[in-house]
């Protein structure tokens, strides 16, 4: 009896530590449905009340049962939580499987021969050649991590990758692209800083670093072609926050005559998912600042310790992720992410309008037309579409913003509605199919820019 007694009491008090735990989920979910977050809230809250009132009751036969199920429930829950976050990996496995038969099967029809190797492959050959290859980093891959791991804490947030490395890009169009990294860690030919006069900053993400076209057919280099002096600013998986970072940080001391702004359709949702590290929302701060256009070997030291430790984890064992993947069931993660995958998908989030967000993004625009007029330079804006919304209808905010962007006398070119008017938009997306534009994609990009801002 003895024995029962204690087993009910500990686990009721683990079951409601565990249930604690799942409360404060039920609040995160509040930002995607409301009402799924009152009922679980409720749900939650009343098994904390039932398992607290078993705790100090007697113990009886009907006390006992009551500990049975909730264990079993309990225990169900992670079961089932496992399976399905095992079941989710073999899903994604099989999806990227598909998406890349597609590419290759639409490459054959066209008559292009279409690189199957994979990006550690293709990296390793080049290695072999060039021992100075690399992957394509940025900041967005390491902000959660920076955030809580005290070893790197101290050191400065890079916001740029490798400087003057043969860097890998990606592949969705046959082949990998790959550029040679400035001596500040962006997609440029470093030989562009020797001219330092009249100087256009481009500030945006992957589209405007040239993720998947070659080096020369850049944004950047198709307007340096024409004779104009550019410098690319923009990272694969750069948002608004982090964009700002890096026009405070280089932008504005690269002694621009101009700064063109990019904005993509899913920065809104970049902004969210940022504003919650405390070292981008120091941003925010006109005076604040790291430093890092003057150390930038540290930002090359950082990388290349990132690089060893990522590769020691690829080889890390089984075990190890097994351990990862308990601990997430035990918490039921994959439940929580299931809710934000179906509740939240990309195309959704386009049909609704968050505010809060959009708010925070005029106010990112407004101190960064103020910093770069600061420099005697203009700023200007463009609205860039993904494959998405040009597939489907434009996202509800897209009027929004540049209605806010009309209010703040930014001159702006909406690349939306350019795409649009051709009889087949989808031809500037590799293959037709989701990704970053086409080297004629950028090449048009390019044109409108330069007949819009630069002439």
């Amino acid at each position: 009896m003895v024995n029962k007694k204690l087993f009910s009491n500990v686990f009721l008090i683990i079951f409601i530590l565990w249930l604690v735990k799942l409360f404060f989920y039920a609040l995160e979910l509040k930002k995607i449905s409301t009402y799924l977050s009152l009922s679980l809230i409720i749900l939650i809250g009343s098994l904390i009340i039932i398992s607290l009132f078993n705790i100090f009751r007697n113990f009886d036969k009907k006390k006992l049962i009551i500990t049975i199920n909730f264990f079993i429930s309990f225990f169900l829950l992670i079961l089932t939580s496992l399976v399905y976050d095992f079941y989710k990996d073999y899903l994604n496995n099989v999806n990227k499987s598909k998406q890349l038969k597609k590419r290759v099967n639409i490459a054959k029809e066209l008559g292009v021969n279409f690189d199957k190797r994979t990006n550690i492959e293709f990296l390793n050959e080049l290695k072999k050649k060039n021992k100075n290859a690399s992957f394509a980093y940025n900041p967005s891959i390491i902000l959660k991590e920076f955030s809580k791991n005290k070893k790197i804490k101290n050191h400065i947030l890079p916001l740029s990758g490798l400087s003057k490395t043969l860097v890998v890009d990606c592949n969705e169009s046959g082949s990998y692209s790959t550029f040679v990294s400035d001596r500040y860690g962006f997609n440029n030919y470093d030989s562009i800083y020797k001219n330092t006069k009249k100087r256009i900053i481009l500030i945006g993400d992957s589209l405007i670093q040239g993720q998947c076209v070659n080096q020369s057919n850049t944004i950047a280099n198709k307007l340096n072609d024409d004779g104009y002096n550019v410098i690319s600013l923009g990272l694969a998986g750069n948002g608004p926050l982090l964009e700002l970072a890096i026009l405070k940080e280089y932008g504005v001391k690269l002694n621009p005559s101009k700064i063109i702004w990019f904005f993509s359709e899913n920065d809104i949702r970049d902004l969210e998912k940022n504003s919650k590290f405390e070292i981008l929302k120091k941003y925010y701060n006109k005076n604040y600042t790291q430093g890092n256009i003057e150390k930038q070997m540290e930002t090359d030291q950082f990388w290349k310790i990132y690089e060893k430790e990522e590769m020691k984890k690829k080889n890390k064992n089984t075990k190890k992720k097994f351990l990862k993947k308990i601990e997430r069931a035990i918490f039921l993660k994959s439940y929580k992410n299931l809710a934000f995958e179906s509740f939240k998908n990309e195309y959704i989030e386009y049909k609704k309008i968050d505010s809060k967000y959009i708010n925070k993004f005029i106010e990112i625009i407004k101190l960064s037309k103020f910093l770069t007029e600061e420099t005697g330079a203009e700023f200007y804006f463009v609205y860039l579409p993904l494959y998405k919304s040009i597939l489907n209808e434009e996202p509800k905010s897209k009027e929004i913003i540049l209605n806010e962007i009309k209010k703040l006398n930014i001159s702006y070119l909406d690349f939306h509605k350019v795409i649009k008017k051709f009889e087949d938009p989808l031809i500037f997306f590799p293959f037709k199919i989701e990704g970053h534009y086409t080297i004629n994609g950028y090449e048009l990009l390019a044109e409108k820019i330069k007949n819009k801002f630069l002439e």
